[in-house]
């Protein structure tokens, strides 16, 4: 049965870390240029208060880490996420070119399945990349997925409503780790939490304080981290394909930002209307995730209370039948 202490103990120390990084940060730049005020905080400064974040709420989960990782989860947390937490990295040094930036991000988006899927059924023993040409499909398709919603959340970064695009992402994280604890992976589903906690909290303490921020960074962690945690939910739990794409695209949702009727609303207006649009699907999803739960559960819930209420009557019976 899933802890919820133990789950509110990892939110609140990701929240914490998180919390603490980021104004030790933003005090470190103001002390050093008092015109901070002037001038956006660098995406570093998201980067890594995000950090912290996830590795407090990990270690208060419990999560113990080996090498190599056993496992797809383990994979996602040892590879994979911190492989993207440094291209985004480098991506906020102004230097280095955005074209060899994408790059790295395309290697990123075409390994994840891959790596996720090392070492499991998925893949032909005796082949060389272990591909046939089903699952070289999937993970073309998964690709293209991944890129779309990428370059779609990338383009709307530099909208009125950019802040929000990580508080949306932070919301699918967390359907998606509800949905996998419903199918019944509880550990996966609890990978979603500081991941989750972690990319909302700088966001809302920069907007708490006003300052602008560069949020494309946060937002090519959260994607990445979306699409692998439903790609394991998906393959290595019971999250249904439609759950999946469903849950992955709901950031999407955000476009209606770009209608004119939205968009001569107050900014504060326009991002509330988002979030709110990009949480409906979720709530389907969840709805539908929990029925299909209870339904999965009732015999065995009935087949326990039926075993305890004969408990009491076997026994009384039995000992009537005792001379």
């Amino acid at each position: 049965m899933p802890d919820l202490l133990l789950f509110l103990k990892a939110a609140v120390f990701s929240v914490s870390a998180s919390a603490v990084t980021v104004l030790a940060l933003t005090f470190c730049r103001w002390t050093a240029d008092r015109a901070i005020n002037n001038r956006p905080p660098a995406s570093a400064v998201l980067l890594v208060s995000f950090v912290p974040g996830v590795w407090t709420g990990y270690w208060s989960l419990g999560f113990s880490f080996q090498w190599p990782p056993g496992n797809a989860l383990a994979r996602f947390l040892e590879i994979i996420l911190p492989a993207i937490v440094l291209i985004e990295l480098v991506a906020s040094l102004q230097k280095v070119p955005r074209a060899a930036v994408w790059f790295l991000r395309t290697i990123v988006a075409a390994v994840c399945g891959r790596v996720l899927w090392h070492e499991s059924v998925y893949l032909v023993a005796d082949s060389w990349s272990g591909l046939t040409s089903q699952t070289a499909l999937v993970l073309v398709g998964c690709l293209l997925s991944l890129m779309m919603v990428w370059l779609i959340l990338f383009r709307m970064a530099e909208s009125a409503i950019a802040e929000i695009l990580p508080l949306g992402l932070a919301l699918c994280i967390q359907a998606s780790g509800l949905a996998i604890m419903l199918a019944g992976y509880i550990k996966g589903g609890a990978a979603a939490i500081p991941l989750s906690t972690s990319l909302a909290v700088p966001v809302l303490m920069l907007l708490v304080m006003r300052r602008q921020c560069d949020i494309r960074g946060l937002l090519g962690i959260g994607i990445v981290s979306l699409f692998s945690l439903l790609f394991i939910g998906r393959y290595f739990g019971a999250v249904s394909s439609t759950q999946s794409v469903v849950i992955f695209f709901a950031p999407c949702l955000a476009v209606v930002s770009w209608l004119p009727i939205v968009r001569r609303r107050k900014p504060a207006v326009a991002r509330l209307l988002c979030l709110a649009l990009i949480s409906v699907p979720l709530l389907i999803v969840l709805t539908q995730a929990k029925s299909a739960f209870d339904k999965r559960m009732a015999p065995l819930i009935s087949d326990s209370c039926s075993s305890i209420l004969l408990t009491p009557a076997a026994i009384a019976i039995r000992g009537e039948a005792q001379p």
